[in-house]
């Protein structure tokens, strides 16, 4: 049996895993999920520049394994009011609600917002009621925390993130770093 060694960028001093290709199962006619289908509709990124930032539109990795973990540790969100960023597609804040969690706010810049609302659709059936809101937050100039979070309150108890990309990370982290600690 062959065993998986995950290639490693060595082209700089630092090295960082880079995922070519898909590696966790995925279907977008439906995927088993907690007692239920989960469907996520993908689009195509069209460029690595242009008005899509070249993510976004796809399921990547990442928010696979953050939703099989949630699926698995439900307590992690139930019951809880989750803020997720970079939601993409919304796959991990659709699996939080599907697990039980009180309130799931997503967000992503506005190109990925169409797609997210369509695939909170597909899966209203499986949300039991719930509501997810769908919010655009550019982490360059992120909005308030209350117009993020809305009437609820302006505190969350769960932050979801799947799939940074650490040097954007670090790049953002002083202007974020504000905004997150007020979000819990």
């Amino acid at each position: 049996m062959a065993t998986y060694e995950p290639p490693v960028d060595t082209s700089s001093s630092e090295s960082r895993l880079l995922l070519m290709g898909r590696f966790f199962p995925f279907d977008s006619e439906g995927i088993s999920f907690a007692d239920t289908t989960l469907i996520i509709k993908e689009q195509n990124n069209s460029s690595h520049i242009g008005e899509d930032g070249g993510t976004g539109l796809n399921v990547w990795d990442g928010a696979m394994l953050l939703a099989r973990y949630i699926e698995r540790v439900p307590n992690i969100v139930e019951n809880k009011r989750i803020i997720e960023l970079g939601s993409g597609c919304g796959v991990v804040g659709i699996a939080a609600a599907i697990c039980g969690c009180k309130e799931v706010v997503m967000t992503d810049l506005s190109y990925a917002l169409p797609l997210m609302r369509e695939n909170v659709d597909i899966n209203r059936a499986a949300l039991n009621g719930k509501d997810i809101l769908v919010k655009e937050c550019d982490w360059f100039q992120p909005p308030a925390v209350a117009e993020l979070l809305g009437q609820g309150g302006n505190k969350a108890d769960v932050l979801l993130v799947a799939d940074w990309e650490r040097k954007l990370m670090t790049c953002l982290w002083k202007e974020l770093k504000t905004s997150l600690m007020s979000l819990m």
